[in-house]
């Protein structure tokens, strides 16, 4: 029994686990129209970085520099100095979601 449920589950998963282009579409919707907010920008950023992992999950590849940029427009106007001095100061292969992010929790720290 536990062989059929296996291969069940397992047809289940081939058969429905792929996305297709109208949950992809919403997905990146989603990442691209979130705003991150000044007083508490984890959870934003995090929930960003959520959908641009299933978004790769679903063989979507979004470059490391546009998700920086995604990231930097979904800053509010307190952290706009992060992106002018990242943008200027660093190579685009510097410019990444994590780096953006660290960027943006240390100067949320001070």
């Amino acid at each position: 029994m536990q062989t059929s449920v296996c291969a069940i589950w397992t047809e289940l998963q081939r058969v429905f686990g792929v996305q297709g282009p109208l949950q992809i579409f919403a997905d990146f919707q989603k990442g691209i129209s979130h705003c991150v907010w000044a007083n508490n920008p984890a959870p934003n950023m995090l929930e960003i970085a959520r959908v641009f992992s299933h978004l790769n999950t679903a063989s979507i590849i979004i470059p490391a520099i546009i998700q920086a940029m995604i990231l930097l427009n979904a800053m509010p106007k307190e952290f706009d100095s992060i992106g002018a001095t990242m943008l200027q100061m660093k190579t685009t292969a510097e410019i990444t979601f994590m780096a953006v992010q660290e960027t943006v929790m240390a100067e949320h720290a001070h």
